[in-house]
């Protein structure tokens, strides 16, 4: 008995150590990972400069997650960006001159975001956030409080995001609050009108996405 305890206790440890590596592997291999059933892609955390660069950080993200690094304020300057924000068109052109595809959709459902995901595909939008916490009444009627975040996963009940305003931890939005909160109207820098999108989404691609490696020589 004492002998075939001896020999049960180094397989144990040896299968306890092949576990993690395991796990480690597949992370490493897909890039993304797999949480509670629930894929995130593995878009990489920004923070944006200022209260309203989150669409070129939100850019930045995505082009990271492609594996192509470009500067927020390149792409802050590229993009037009003034304090009333980021238009999606220029959005959607400057991801063009770095040789990706860019579609604007707008009235997009769940269910596309979902497909986006499934293909590996992250997702710009703008909703409503972070508003004024003396603000009140519905996110429907809110038009004042655009924000740029990236789509990362969905499931059954949340939204989840790479929010340029977080850093360290990602977002997430319960389903019908973030329908209630996806749209926004912008200020039209050369004409000064208003346009108002809803449900609308960046979508870019044109590149694999890059695995990152977790160790990089510095030179």
């Amino acid at each position: 008995m004492k002998l075939r305890f001896e020999i049960i206790l180094p397989v144990l440890a040896f299968i306890l150590i092949l576990i993690p590596l395991s796990i480690y592997s597949t992370v490493m291999d897909t890039g993304n990972i797999t949480q509670n059933n629930t894929t995130l892609l593995n878009v990489p955390d920004v923070r944006q400069p200022s209260n309203y660069t989150s669409g070129p950080a939100a850019l930045q993200a995505v082009l990271a997650y492609y594996g192509t690094d470009v500067a927020v304020d390149e792409l802050i300057n590229q993009t037009n960006t003034t304090e009333n924000g980021t238009l999606p068109d220029n959005l959607a052109q400057t991801a063009r001159q770095k040789g990706f595809n860019a579609e604007i959709k707008e009235n997009m459902t769940l269910q596309d975001l979902q497909q986006n995901i499934n293909q590996g595909k992250p997702v710009i939008i703008d909703i409503q956030a972070w508003r004024n916490s003396n603000t009140t009444g519905n996110w429907t009627d809110d038009q004042s409080d655009g924000h740029y975040m990236v789509v990362i996963g969905i499931d059954n009940q949340n939204v989840y995001l790479e929010d340029p305003a977080i850093l360290g931890s990602r977002g997430y939005i319960p389903l019908q609050e973030f329908l209630e909160r996806w749209h926004n109207t912008f200020i039209n820098n050369k004409t000064g009108n208003n346009t108002t999108n809803n449900h609308q989404g960046i979508i870019i691609t044109g590149m694999e996405p890059s695995t990152p490696s977790l160790y990089i020589k510095i030179n």
